[in-house]
Order: C-alpha cells, then structure tokens, then sequence
C-alpha cells in the first residue's frame, strides 16, 4: 500500500491502475481486500473497510478510505453537501481548438447499446465539469480537471463529447497509440475537512511513471 495519510480515523491511498476499488463478479484482488489485509495486519480493533471516495480500476491516484463507521458517517454528509473536492490530471487528444480553461456541462445517460458506456444524451442526468490545460503539445493535452458532480464514467465522456477523448481510453475513442495502455486518468489532489482534527486536509499525488514517460516522449518530439 502507498499510503498518503493515515490516522484513527482515515486512510489516504495512492492507488495503482489496474487494479478495482471494491469486489464485484469480475473482480476480487480489490483495493478493499488488500486494505482489509493490512488491518489484520495492523491488528486494528475495527477492521471494516469503509470506501468514502473510490476510483475506476484503471484509474490511478488519491483515494480516501475511513477507518469507523463514526467517521463515515461524517463524510457522507461532505459528499452530500459536495465539499470533498477531486481534481484529476488527464491526457487527451484531438484535432480541434481546445480552449485553455473550460466548461463542459452536459447531460450523461446510460447507453442501450451497452451495460457499461455511458453517453451524452438528452434526459440524462446533470453532468458538470471543468478544466485547465496545463501543457499542450501539438493534437495531445494534460489537463487539470475538477469535478462538480460524479457522474459515471463522466471525465471520459465528456472529453469524450467535445472531441478529446482520454489517452488509452479504446471504450471512448481514445488512441491507444501514444504510449499508455489505460484510460489516462490520474487523481492528484483531494481536500476535505477533517471533522476531528478540525481542520482541511489536502492530500496530494504525483504524476504517475506512465503519465510521466508520455509527456517525457511528446517534450523529446516537440
């Protein structure tokens, strides 16, 4: 585990790609089993895992864990009132002009075509996201993203939908031919007020090695 912050009450994550959040039929080496182990380990009294932020399987970064239903609870009620704020790096690719800070407010549906895309569509759900490009080099970005509301799938469709779909992202049209074998996706920052201590937390994670090795690439080429 890379552990970014602990306490008695949360665990602060950098996750891995590749690897899911919580145990489903398709999945069971998650993140939760392997955080369940470590408390065996620790010998910790309460060693129910309480997820409070989680992320896709292949996306890597900042994920926020509590160690108590007490302490759960108190996030939930953050979650709801939408204080826990997420940014995310993302590399994307397209053809078009790209605005250098932006709005995307666009309505996320499921897709009947399929169990797991989502897609822009009318009658869909609120869906409101905003970035920053950081570095452009030529058809690729790295943007700084943060989310306002947390819809599935929803960075991946909506860049998906202006025409710059994600770095490795096939199931949304994104190139898979740019050095980087996931949906380029990373969590880097996550803040939240920490009901015990009494104060904000930010709790940050560098560019991953593969985020990393792209740009080193495309800075060598440009």
């Amino acid at each position: 585990l890379d552990i970014l912050f602990e306490d008695d009450h949360f665990l602060v994550l950098n996750k891995p790609f590749g690897i899911a959040s919580i145990p489903s039929a398709i999945h069971s080496n998650t993140l939760a089993n392997i955080v369940k182990g470590y408390y065996v380990k620790q010998g910790y009294e309460n060693q129910q895992v309480h997820i409070v932020t989680r992320l896709d399987k292949d996306t890597s970064g900042v994920m926020l864990f509590a160690k108590h239903g007490y302490a759960h609870a108190r996030l939930d009620k953050q979650l709801q009132a939408k204080t826990i704020q997420k940014r995310y790096y993302a590399l994307i690719k397209g053809d078009g002009q790209l605005d250098p800070v932006g709005e995307i407010i666009a309505p996320i549906a499921r897709d009947e075509d399929s169990i797991i895309t989502r897609k822009v569509a009318k009658g869909g759900k609120y869906a409101h996201t905003s970035y920053q490009v950081v570095q452009s080099f030529g058809k690729i970005h790295l943007v700084d993203i943060q989310l306002h509301t947390g819809r599935t799938h929803q960075i991946r469709v909506h860049f998906s939908h202006i025409g710059f779909p994600l770095l490795g992202d096939d199931l949304y049209g994104g190139s898979l031919e740019d050095g980087i074998e996931r949906q380029a996706l990373h969590c880097h920052r996550l803040s939240y007020y920490h009901p015990f201590l009494g104060e904000e937390l930010v709790i940050e994670s560098p560019l991953p090695p593969d985020f990393q090795a792209v740009l080193e690439q495309l800075k060598k080429s440009h």
